[in-house]
């Protein structure tokens, strides 16, 4: 007999709804989204790491505060004020809708704040917990495999000629797929992907962190000077933070360097640029395709400019790749809720 049951596109089936997606009552009571269950997690690691390990917790001044504000969390407003707005103008109209979306949004916020303060104290931890460093070894591997070293510095030469005036491109293009990622996705039909990416993205910012202490490394800068001027004056004023910092055993701390320690090892840039890629293509294959220009540039630009050596892009793929499973885990156990854009 012919199977007439429906077809689903496998790159969509996700997006739709589906009893693989559904979560059983029990595992629901607990109300936690995934990205408030991995900011538990982190908030526990900040209480435990300094009783296993000789370090403390380090706090930001106003402007690191307000870098990583603009930098982490300046792309979810657009996914927390433009579903407000639309119910505001739906409320004008007599036709209120559901407000779970807005106070979804509110909470995925204020978890990844936690789990972004407690990644930036891990970067900084990484060289105290471990003071080996592998910056020799992996400017080595680099030298072994010179012909991929330096097609991606030709590439990266060439991506800066089309971006000379714009010295931070690096870090712009980097925050705009945050900007652009957390906006498309929020005004799903389904929320548990916008859950399914929001604790992939925080998940890399927690594993990252973590591995950091793993094989730590400095950065190739140490050994040669990259081809933007403007970063490599940026990476001198960290490395000189970083030596006293390190050697004074974590004593030397400057609070305006919360969010400029150094740690090369995964390349959590390119770890980022890949999630957010992966989402592209399975729900919007437009902006996949729009997106592999700056996967492109950023993983070329961490090799030019001296951030990454060439080994920490493939653990920054393995990164990403485990990330999102674990995300995908969470968000499974997730209720369908539609966002407020689109109900009626």
């Amino acid at each position: 007999m012919q199977d007439r049951s429906p077809k689903v596109h496998p790159f969509r089936e996700r997006d739709a709804s589906s009893p693989r997606w559904q979560a059983s009552g029990h595992r629901q009571t607990t109300g936690l989204l995934p990205v408030e269950v991995i900011a538990v997690v982190s908030l526990l690691l900040l209480v435990v790491m300094p009783l296993v390990f000789s370090v403390r917790i380090y706090f930001p001044d106003e402007h690191a505060l307000v870098f990583a504000a603009y930098h982490y969390l300046g792309p979810l407003l657009p996914a927390i004020l433009l579903p407000a707005v639309v119910w505001v103008y739906r409320v004008a109209r007599g036709r209120q809708g559901p407000v779970n979306h807005n106070i979804r949004a509110a909470r995925t916020a204020i978890a990844f704040s936690a789990t972004v303060f407690v990644h930036f104290n891990l970067k900084l931890w990484a060289q105290l917990i471990n003071p080996t460093s592998y910056d020799s070894t992996y400017q080595h591997f680099d030298h072994q495999i010179a012909s991929i070293a330096t097609i991606l510095e030709w590439l990266g030469d060439v991506f800066r000629a089309f971006l000379a005036y714009f010295p931070h491109a690096y870090h712009e293009v980097f925050i705009s797929m945050f900007f652009i990622s957390f906006l498309v996705h929020s005004w799903r039909r389904d929320s548990r992907v916008f859950d399914h990416l929001s604790a992939s993205v925080s998940l890399v910012l927690l594993l990252g962190g973590l591995s950091y202490a793993i094989a730590p490394a400095i950065g190739p800068f140490i050994h040669e000077v990259g081809g933007n001027a403007v970063t490599t004056a940026i990476q001198t004023d960290m490395l000189e933070f970083h030596q006293s910092f390190i050697t004074s055993g974590g004593a030397q701390y400057e609070p305006r360097f919360f969010v400029a320690s150094l740690a090369a090892m995964p390349s959590l840039h390119f770890a980022h640029a890949l999630t957010f890629g992966y989402f592209a293509f399975r729900y919007t294959r437009l902006l996949g395709w729009i997106y592999v220009l700056p996967i492109t540039y950023i993983a070329c630009d961490a090799v030019s400019s001296k951030w990454h050596y060439l080994v920490d892009l493939p653990a920054g793929v393995v990164v990403a790749a485990i990330s999102i499973a674990l995300a995908s885990r969470l968000a499974s156990l997730q209720p369908e809720r539609p966002p407020s854009g689109c109900a009626g």
